[in-house]
């Protein structure tokens, strides 16, 4: 499934490069010891992935929609998981 466009609520997404430097970050971020449990919130991936602070500004609204979009493309490829009543998302039993 990585490697390969995939269709994801709805659209097409594309492919999941684990040797693009980006694309291993993010893994490598979600992948985390600390998320474990708890899971995560685009906030903790702000956080770890971007130099700007997490807050919520008109000035951080590009950061937020990047996080978003990853998101969407690791969700798409069946990586991660929204938790139920929560804003927090979790790895998928088959990847952690």
């Amino acid at each position: 499934m990585v490697e390969r466009r995939v269709r994801g609520e709805g659209r097409s997404v594309r492919a999941l490069h684990p040797f693009d430097p980006d694309d291993r970050a993010l893994l490598q971020v979600v992948r985390r010891g600390e998320f474990k449990l708890t899971g995560f919130r685009g906030r903790d991936l702000q956080s770890l992935l971007f130099s700007t602070p997490p807050i919520t500004s008109p000035s951080n609204a590009g950061v937020r929609a990047a996080i978003s979009r990853k998101l969407c493309l690791i969700r798409a490829h069946r990586l991660i998981r929204k938790r139920p009543r929560s804003y927090h998302s979790g790895v998928t039993a088959t990847t952690g």
